[in-house]
């Protein structure tokens, strides 16, 4: 306790050196941790997508401007194994339901399609100057009153979104087969046209262009609140859409709209137009780890349809940008513990310019009877203090940096902490490396001949 009251009085005899030093420390440990704060929410962000976009995809493989396809979104070399037909590849259900039956490692495989229907009576869409931010503005309030939104999909695909139920049931397969007008829908969807009455087996009267569409409701999703949208990574992947807009939207299955064709005497829609797949997703089974699907299903899907047909995953872009991240994180937290050093540096310089203003009251502190161990101890408990302090002003900078990148250059939408390690290395750091230089001002102070510090002015 002697040690530190020393080292407090001598910092507030010397508080301008005292400041100097701290911020300089502060600043440091500042520019660390912020970068190292980002660095620890970016990996934390990163392992949350991954969970969410465990999706393979399986599509139409691009061209380069040759007209080779590309195996893979990596960089392996293309392979050529002969000619290639040109004409695309369709997908069909018997496609899809082979890959769950067939692909050990295939836990869900759907399709899904985005559409828009009316509300049947809606008012005609108004005719406005899309040029013009009022006309855009009309548009939008007529789409938010008569459009809604309808997602054709498999049932699996609800469950991978891992969307509950209210009450009511998914669509199941027959339904699939024989595309039934059945519907699942949101929440919000529900409370606006049925009110406080039970939806369920009751008509959602729609239009598709022209065409009036009776859609039978047998299941309603619980209510997607904002909170819960984190689980949904924010933003539907398989729906291309925002969480909690799904609490507007209705669920069909995907060969719903051959149904709306064939009911339809004059039909501008070819059957393949709307039933046709282009791209399959793919969930693969709990035990099986991304890595190992792709290869399973590269080698299935290869053999099926040669290499006119692609398997790619989001998570290997994902991985790529996040070593790429990593390593620009790593050099800006270099520059940082350069600013740290030259800080420690300074430290030992105003230490040592302390030592030699301090010699007659270290001869008049030994003479009174301080031994050498004394001497040294006070020094490093003041260099102790001082980097406390420093490692205080660093933190503060860092929450106050967390929060204004969250606000201005995320704006909001990452919500950037300090995590309890980001504080142990910013402390942690601190404190080493101004006791480390701070080493060199000790050994020197306790290492002063009493007779000639006492002569000295």
């Amino acid at each position: 306790m002697g040690h530190l009251l020393w080292s407090l009085r001598q910092i507030r005899m010397r508080l301008f050196e005292s400041i100097l030093m701290i911020v300089a420390i502060g600043l440091g440990v500042g520019a660390l941790c912020s970068v190292a704060a980002l660095l620890v929410e970016y990996r934390s962000l990163s392992e949350r997508q991954m969970q969410e976009l465990g999706i393979i995809y399986i599509r139409q493989a691009q061209r380069d401007r040759a007209g080779l396809y590309r195996i893979s979104s990596d960089s392996s070399p293309v392979r050529l194994l002969g000619r290639v037909d040109d004409r695309p590849v369709d997908f069909t259900i018997d496609d899809i339901m082979a890959l769950e039956t067939e692909v050990s490692v295939v836990k869900h495989a759907f399709a899904t399609r985005y559409t828009n229907f009316t509300i049947a009576g809606a008012d005609p869409q108004p005719s406005v100057d899309f040029r013009t931010r009022e006309g855009q503005e009309r548009l939008r309030d007529w789409q938010r009153a008569n459009s809604v939104a309808v997602h054709l999909t498999f049932p699996s695909a609800l469950v991978a979104q891992r969307l509950e139920l209210h009450s009511g049931s998914l669509f199941v397969k027959s339904d699939l087969d024989e595309g039934r007008l059945v519907g699942v829908i949101g929440w919000n969807l529900a409370r606006r046209h049925f009110g406080d009455s039970d939806p369920i087996d009751r008509s959602l009267n729609l239009q598709y262009g022209n065409v009036p569409v009776s859609i039978t409701v047998i299941g309603v999703l619980k209510e997607i609140k904002t909170e819960s949208t984190a689980a949904l990574g924010g933003y539907s992947v398989l729906f291309t859409a925002t969480g909690s807009s799904l609490n507007d939207a209705v669920f069909m299955p995907y060969t719903a709209l051959e149904t709306i064709r064939r009911s339809t005497p004059r039909s501008v829609y070819s059957a393949a137009a709307l039933t046709s797949i282009d791209q399959i997703y793919v969930i693969p089974s709990d035990d099986v780890d991304i890595a190992t699907a792709l290869a399973r299903l590269r080698s299935y899907v290869t053999s099926k349809f040669g290499t006119a047909v692609s398997v790619s995953s989001p998570i290997e872009t994902i991985r790529t940008s996040s070593a790429m991240i990593r390593r620009v994180a790593i050099v800006i937290a270099a520059f940082g513990s350069v600013a740290l050093i030259i800080a420690a540096v300074n430290t030992l310089n105003l230490m040592i310019a302390r030592v030699i203003r301090r010699t007659k009251s270290f001869g008049i502190s030994a003479a009174l009877g301080l031994n050498r161990r004394g001497m040294f101890a006070q020094f490093m408990t003041e260099c102790f203090v001082v980097s406390l302090f420093g490692a205080a002003i660093g933190m503060g900078l860092t929450v106050a940096f967390t929060k204004i990148f969250s606000a201005a250059v995320a704006e909001g939408a990452i919500a950037i902490h300090v995590p309890l390690e980001v504080w142990l290395i910013g402390i942690g750091v601190a404190v080493v490396a101004t006791l480390i230089f701070g080493l060199y001002p000790a050994l020197q102070a306790s290492r002063i001949d009493v007779v000639d510090a006492l002569r000295t002015e």
